[in-house]
């Protein structure tokens, strides 16, 4: 960069007093401006590879929950001669954030480079903070005159009529280009790099919100070569789980990204016991179709990060449907349906439907319907489950239609609710908007040769046709109403009931607390779980006006720990379901 080039520093660095700490501690309330500050400062901790012991706060709801793996302690419980809090409010008198501004930056004239998203996000921090900003640089033309907060955007001439005291900002995605310029035209200013890329590969808290219910004590070996599986390492320990290394094949060599660490083949993996594998490899499938071949088991013994929530992507074929969206592929039988029975002409039978509470092939042990029918012990009752992972009650109904009714079935049981409360998987009023279906069109219409208009797929369609106006609950009434309608007309019986859910449970664990915070503020679900109570709440009147309604909501009131995430439950309670729901059906023998 040439001698009489002056330093080239990152605009934010590591807070210095938090070496001076030993026990940093990271603050948490219910509200929800404080819960994305604390996000941020936990990405930023990860980032940079800072420990904290957990979480403080003086909310005494959360004192002594457990969030991603970290307790909650009372903010009057630490010694804050030895400890620090971390906190990113500047209106806070525990102020103490992970990144500050570096202290050389010269305050008296400040320039930024770059006009767009990273200029202006910078724009808003100074802004908070009182810090002025003389102008910007930017090379569009288009932005040239205009101004953010205040200050106004130049050209590229404005580079040369810097004065010595200025410190410029380096804030774009190609700051070594800028850098080479001010090298040539301005080496004696003083620059700063805003260095956005590093907290943009920071671990995100909602894939971590399952590991502790997946892994439990079990050591951690990451299957990957890249700086993100550098990050994950460095998340694993600094949340207090057994990082034990990481897993590369014999070919790699000397193009290993990390260094300085543990290594071993996956072959070697085997002679290990009491281990689980995250694999974030770049080459994802290969590296699963790798451990599949070694015998390791998905989700027993491994999974990709993106998906430790038991989505089984890599379990099971999962394929596009036309008229449901999505369901699985299966090798003998109907696609969607998994059976339990030998096939015989003289058999009862009893079809169900449900979500991922239900579906038969999403967890390592056994499904509720398959319990029940180990339960009935009768060579002439099959079950055919055909619950499918985030059905709603709409996508039963139009399954009942289209594929129930053609198995002839002696009996149906429904047993949902959880999917119909939440924003992102229920439509009222809209049966045909599921999610895995609009990627489909969306995919289909980016790809196709000539122009095609599709139904409520831009502004103008949804303008112009008035949705009705029905709520959650209602909505799902709605539905069981007309599954019940057509098994009637059919012959069939018919049971609905509706499922137990984390967020209306009234006698909460501690554990219980933490899922539901993690789920509520860290994937977004306080509307589902809102949703739930309200579920819960209509549902008394419901069941008693309509003799084919169950009410499950309140079978775990009472039992701890039951639950593994905001609705799945552990093995233990599906004994609990098969056994309410054959209270309730009337088998003929």
């Amino acid at each position: 960069m040439g001698n009489n080039r002056k330093r080239l520093d990152n605009l934010f660095i590591v807070n210095p007093k938090i070496y001076e700490k030993k026990n940093k501690f990271i603050w948490i309330d219910k509200e929800e401006s404080t819960i994305q500050k604390m996000i941020c400062t936990f990405e930023h901790c990860v980032t940079n590879n800072i420990y904290f012991c957990g979480f403080v706060t003086d909310c005494s709801a959360l004192i002594g929950l457990f969030i991603l793996n970290k307790c909650v302690y009372d903010i009057n419980g630490i010694k804050r001669e030895d400890s620090l809090v971390l906190l990113d409010d500047s209106n806070s008198p525990l102020y103490c954030p992970v990144k500050v501004m570096n202290p050389r930056l010269n305050q008296s004239e400040i320039v930024v480079w770059g006009a767009g998203h990273h200029g202006s996000v910078i724009a808003e921090y100074f802004k908070d903070r009182n810090i002025s900003i003389s102008c910007f640089i930017d090379k569009d033309k288009n932005k040239i005159g205009k101004n953010i907060n205040g200050a106004v955007i130049c050209g590229l001439e404005k580079v040369e009529k810097l004065s010595a005291e200025t410190s410029l900002i380096e804030a774009t995605e190609r700051h070594h280009e800028i850098d080479d310029i001010m090298v040539r035209k301005a080496p004696n200013i003083d620059c700063f790099v805003y260095d956005h890329t590093k907290e943009y590969k920071s671990i995100a808290p909602r894939k971590l919100m399952y590991l502790k219910e997946i892994v439990g004590n079990r050591k951690i070996y990451i299957y990957g070569n890249n700086e993100y599986a550098w990050q994950l390492s460095r998340c694993l320990e600094i949340l207090d789980y057994q990082f034990s290394g990481f897993l590369a094949e014999k070919d790699q060599g000397e193009q290993i990204y990390i260094t300085d660490e543990v290594w071993m083949t996956p072959e070697e993996l085997l002679y290990s016991e009491n281990y689980f594998v995250i694999v974030v490899s770049d080459v994802k499938r290969a590296a699963v179709d790798k451990l599949k071949a070694l015998g390791l088991r998905y989700p027993n013994d491994f999974s990709p990060i993106e998906i430790l929530s038991y989505n089984l992507l890599y379990a099971r074929r999962n394929i596009i449907d036309t008229n449901l969206g999505h369901t699985y592929k299966q090798r003998d039988g109907m696609d969607g349906v998994t059976l339990y029975g030998k096939i015989s002409e003289s058999i009862y039978k009893i079809v169900v439907l449900g979500g991922s509470t239900t579906d038969g092939k999403l967890f390592p042990f056994p499904s509720w319907p398959e319990i029940m029918f180990n339960k009935i012990d009768n060579d002439r009752v099959h079950v055919y489950n055909a619950g499918v992972s985030g059905y709603t009650s709409a996508q039963e109904l139009i399954k009942l239609i289209r594929d129930v009714v053609l198995i002839k079935p002696d009996m149906v049981i429904v047993y949902d609710g959880y999917n119909d409360t939440s924003e992102i998987n229920a439509c009222p009023g809209n049966y045909f908007e599921f999610a895995y279906l609009k990627k489909a069109l969306d995919f289909a219409r980016d790809h196709m040769n000539h122009e095609w208009d599709f139904i409520l797929q831009d502004e103008e369609a949804e303008n112009d046709i008035i949705s009705p106006i029905i709520g959650n609950f209602e909505n799902w009434l709605m539905n069981i109403e007309m599954m019940h309608a057509i098994a009637a007309d059919r012959g069939i019986k018919f049971y609905s009931f509706l499922q137990p859910m984390l967020s209306n449970k009234t006698n909460l664990s501690r554990e219980e607390k933490g899922i539901l915070f993690e789920a509520e503020n860290f994937c977004g679900l306080k509307k589902t779980s809102l949703m739930g109570k309200e579920f819960r709440s209509k549902i008394v009147s419901v069941a008693s006006s309509h003799d084919y309604i169950y009410d499950l909501s309140d079978i775990f009131d009472d039992l701890p720990n039951i639950y593994m995430d905001i609705c799945h439950v552990r093995e233990e309670a599906n004994e609990i379901i098969a056994a309410e729901i054959l209270k309730r059906i009337d088998i003929p023998f």
